[in-house]
């Protein structure tokens, strides 16, 4: 038997982790297109911000990568899945074959058809390399415009704001909102940014 996870972020490595407490002899292999180790996505505001070094993303070492007996394929992407013969196709054509797969790729931003033609100027708060691009240039930056609907844009406004910076967010609706937040607690959260300086 062969697993092999294609996502090597906080989900696929705990599957990898979860197998092998289940199965301590069978193959296990995680494909990551990321060139690091595992590491926690959740944290990256943290580590833009400054409230963090690098070594706290980490989520496995590459000792405890080894220790686990998991083989992991960094820096390396999926080109195609031929799901009735059990075979992964890598960027670069090498064949990887599997009895078991599981894809625990998550979902990625997307910029849509009204800011994609402004793509050149957008950076993306999504990956490490994207976070490593912005804190490069963060002691620059005074003021910045963000775009999305998800928790993590809100975790972005109040780690930017506690950097001093300004921060301008761009909403589809007349007021700003975020549903999962919203429906979890009594809060008018366009008046909540308003109030603590955001546009």
């Amino acid at each position: 038997m062969k697993y092999v996870i294609i996502g090597s972020g906080v989900a696929g490595m705990t599957a990898a982790q979860t197998i092998r407490v289940f199965d301590s002899e069978r193959e296990i292999v995680v494909i990551g297109k990321d060139p690091y180790l595992p590491y926690k996505r959740y944290l990256l505001r943290e580590y833009l911000c400054g409230e963090i070094e690098e070594e706290h993303l980490l989520f496995l070492s590459a000792d405890k990568i080894r220790e686990l007996n998991i083989q992991y394929r960094k820096g390396q992407s999926v080109k195609h899945i031929d799901f009735p013969n059990h075979k992964v196709k890598l960027a670069h054509n090498e064949i990887v074959t599997y009895d078991k797969l599981l894809i625990a790729v998550g979902g990625a931003p997307q910029i849509g058809p009204v800011m994609k033609k402004f793509d050149k100027f957008l950076k993306q708060f999504y990956s490490l390399d994207d976070v490593k691009i912005l804190r490069r240039k963060m002691s620059e930056v005074k003021r910045c415009v963000l775009y999305g609907q998800g928790l993590s844009v809100l975790d972005l406004m109040a780690g930017l704001r506690n950097l001093n910076k300004e921060v301008i967010y761009i909403t589809k609706e007349l007021r700003a909102t975020f549903p999962l937040l919203e429906k979890n607690a009594n809060i008018d959260i366009h008046q909540f940014l308003l109030e603590k300086g955001i546009q």
